[in-house]
């Protein structure tokens, strides 16, 4: 979790639910070695000890699925804590780049602006659409959306 955080934090990317059960991945797969060596070879028989005491107090499959649960719940609330910062950065940036008093047709007019830079420096077939710049500015300035969108495509079309 915490190498996707840095890699996409300059890109405001939003972490799914699926990519924080991405993260576990690596837990799952040590889960199953340590149940292996634990579980079923036993340390008598040459395999690990058992230094997380699953099989002593309780229920070894309570024990193990308490911890898989444990560690989705911490996934899950980085996952939450990160999307939750990286909107409010993101939001900050935005309001503080656009000025309050600009009126709706300088704002399409920047995303005209906007599309034939695109166009001019991206494969046309390939151009991304800035989805979250373009929700937010929409928010603030109550343009449609459809309107930015409409100005943004329009000047990757004639770039």
């Amino acid at each position: 979790m915490v190498l996707l955080a840095f890699f996409f934090v300059e890109t405001y990317y939003k972490l799914s639910i699926k990519d924080a059960f991405y993260t576990i991945i690596p837990v799952l797969l040590y889960a199953v070695v340590y149940i292996y060596q634990v579980v079923l070879i036993g340390e008598e028989a040459g395999g690990w000890r058992d230094i997380y005491y699953l099989t002593v107090y309780i229920p070894f499959i309570l024990s193990f699925l308490g911890m898989i649960l444990v560690s989705i719940l911490i996934a899950l609330t980085l996952r939450f804590l990160y999307n939750k910062i990286n909107e409010i950065r993101k939001r900050k940036f935005i309001s503080e780049l656009w000025d309050d008093e600009v009126s709706p047709v300088e704002v399409k007019i920047e995303f005209y602006g906007l599309g034939r830079y695109f166009g001019k420096n991206d494969y046309k077939t390939h151009t991304t659409l800035p989805l979250d710049i373009i929700s937010i500015v929409s928010e603030k300035y109550h343009i449609k959306m459809e309107e930015l969108i409409a100005a943004f495509s329009k000047g990757v079309l004639d770039s």
